[in-house]
């Protein structure tokens, strides 16, 4: 049996507004985690150089910003994601699957055909 925490009202409903000011940041992952009590960050960035520097592998990331927030805020973001993949399974796979039919027929365009390919 749960009870209602009578110090925290019920929201009803949620307003967001969006300031001109508030950028969108394109990230491609997360670079660094550092989960404690009782906030945690993360470390967004993007791949700006891969390539193999005689010794392996060598990638540099640019990191895109740094979040910080309380780590069950984090929780609630990370069960927020999971529970919307799974109920978007098949839209996305879908859309995966048509967006690689035309990756596809981008690369069937660009080889050269059969008769003309060297060995």
């Amino acid at each position: 049996m749960t009870t209602a925490n009578p110090q925290q009202p019920t929201v009803i409903n949620t307003r967001i507004i969006r300031s001109a000011a508030v950028p969108t940041i394109y990230v491609e992952g997360v670079s660094q985690m550092v989960v404690g009590f009782p906030n945690s960050r993360l470390r967004l960035s993007s791949m700006i150089e891969h390539a193999d520097n005689g010794e392996g592998q060598e990638v540099v990331h640019s990191l895109a910003c740094e979040l910080v927030m309380p780590t069950a805020a984090m929780l609630e973001i990370a069960q927020g994601i999971l529970r919307n993949m799974a109920q978007n399974k098949s839209a996305l796979q879908q859309g995966g699957a048509e967006w690689m039919a035309k990756v596809q027929e981008v690369f069937e365009a660009l080889s050269p055909p059969a008769d003309q390919k060297q060995d």
